[in-house]
């Protein structure tokens, strides 16, 4: 178990909980206490490893599990898990409207189902298809229900204490990613929106054709709030989140150059085929040798930065054999010219 303070005025403090068998490794759960209210900031997959760290980390600091206020960043199961717990102690639990809206018609409508449907027309291969779905966390450790969780607005502000917590919509990572902003402290806790040693996954989502432009909009859009601190969901919550926010940047542009090189090199490219040539960092040999979760991430990150190309002009889509295939077209030479300004 480990409890840290990270701020005295308020209060905020990170309890570490374990994300077993995931490369994350960990998630930081936030703790923001002031004057007689407690306020936590995501929990973990639904799995007995986290419900312990995260329920030993609250003992520690003195509280009950029916004294405080849950708010979710995002609808990924390493942040949303331990939900019920919380809605069955009889708290209120925030989230997103966008994201509790994607949550609820995917329970509905079977949207997994749809999902890998889009990943076949992309070259996923559907044994290997079947095989992550019944190992991805994403799936098998998230909540049974969201029900009573209470959907929240960009720009709304929560109250802990008479303290005001500002919800900032950030889509990207997700299609209602949103970061939480204390004003008075100038204080960010900025969820999977920007991390300091590894990089966010940008994923594609039904009804958002252009998540890695809403994500460099995102950045954009908290780089303006003057905040002074921004803790991440995951890994060290100790970084310069401004020089970060610039790097992140950089690090899209040279993954659009090089999936923009890789496509004129070998042009009809289906996704997943893209995702083999890229570079990625993760310990292993190749691409078959890949665990296949961490492929299903790695195409799905190929064909947000392909959608962004095709978005600008840059690439067009052709089907052949119920296959969707990546052509470069004449303005991917310009293709510098089409990024944003560093912020």
């Amino acid at each position: 178990m480990s409890v840290e303070k990270l701020f005295d005025q308020p209060e905020i403090y990170a309890i570490k909980v374990p994300l077993p068998r995931n490369p994350l490794r960990d998630l930081n759960c936030y703790v923001i206490r002031h004057a007689g209210q407690t306020l936590v900031i995501d929990t973990g997959f639904r799995m007995e490893e986290c419900r312990t760290a995260l329920l030993d980390g609250l003992a520690e600091l003195g509280l009950r599990l029916q004294d405080t206020a849950l708010f979710l960043t995002h609808l990924h199961s390493d942040h949303t898990g331990l939900c019920e717990m919380f809605l069955q102690a009889g708290c209120h639990v925030y989230m997103s409207r966008q994201d509790l809206a994607y949550f609820q018609a995917w329970q509905a409508s079977g949207a997994q189902t749809d999902q890998e449907s889009y990943f076949r027309q992309n070259g996923f291969p559907a044994a290997e298809l079947k095989q992550q779905v019944t190992s991805n966390a994403a799936f098998s450790c998230a909540a049974h229900t969201m029900q009573g969780v209470q959907p929240v607005l960009d720009g709304e502000s929560l109250q802990i204490g008479g303290l005001k917590a500002r919800c900032v919509l950030t889509p990207g990572h997700t299609p209602g990613h949103t970061c939480l902003y204390l004003p008075e402290p100038r204080v960010l806790f900025a969820g999977d929106h920007i991390l300091y040693s590894i990089t966010p996954n940008i994923a594609m989502w039904a009804g958002m054709p252009d998540p890695l432009g809403d994500y460099l909009a995102s950045l954009h859009k908290i780089a303006q709030l003057p905040f002074t601190v921004a803790f991440p969901a995951h890994r060290d919550p100790h970084g310069e989140p401004r020089q970060r926010i610039r790097e992140l940047q950089r690090h899209h542009f040279r993954r659009l150059e090089e999936a923009g090189r890789i496509l004129l090199q070998y042009p009809g490219l289906t996704g997943y085929q893209l995702a083999s040539h890229m570079t990625w960092s993760i310990r292993c040999k190749g691409w078959d040798d890949f665990p296949v979760v961490q492929k299903w991430f790695a195409v799905s990150e190929a064909l947000a930065h392909a959608a962004w190309l095709e978005q600008r002009g840059c690439v067009e889509s052709r089907w052949s054999g119920g296959l969707r295939l990546l052509y470069p077209t004449e303005k991917m030479g310009g293709l510098a010219q089409l990024f944003p300004p560093l912020v």
